[in-house]
């Protein structure tokens, strides 16, 4: 009888184990995607150094709402930039999927978003 019990509990607890390392994944995957456009863009157009850490240190600081709007500007903006690089525009497609900023009605998940901004913060420092 304690099996029975046991092992549907087990079951779950994997199951939740296995969300935990995705989300990680998904995060520490941003990230690099992030890191690599910013610092090849500030490579290229060395003009958005300034905008690109204020945009990020506001994503940041923000939270809801305002974080959405934020970041909507941010990945319009990127789209612009990036113009016909194909590594750029499919890193940045990567990192648009991990944050799930395309849907509009739903806050992408702050967490990625966060470390993502973070990460992309670093790269536009490293290319100073």
């Amino acid at each position: 009888m304690k099996k029975l019990i046991v092992l549907p509990m087990l079951l779950i607890f994997l199951i939740g184990c296995a969300g935990i390392q995705l989300n990680d994944t998904q995060s520490i995957l941003g990230e690099i995607a992030a890191r690599r456009i910013a610092y090849s863009l500030a490579r290229s157009n060395p003009e958005i150094i300034g905008p690109g850490i204020a945009i990020c240190d506001g994503i940041l600081k923000s939270s809801g709402e305002s974080t959405l709007r934020l970041a909507n500007g941010a990945m319009i903006l990127l789209i612009d930039t990036v113009g016909d690089d194909p590594m750029l525009k499919a890193d940045l497609s990567t990192l648009l999927s991990i944050i799930n900023i395309s849907m509009p009605e739903k806050l992408p998940d702050s967490t990625i978003l966060k470390a993502a901004a973070s990460a992309f913060k670093a790269g536009l420092e490293a290319a100073k």
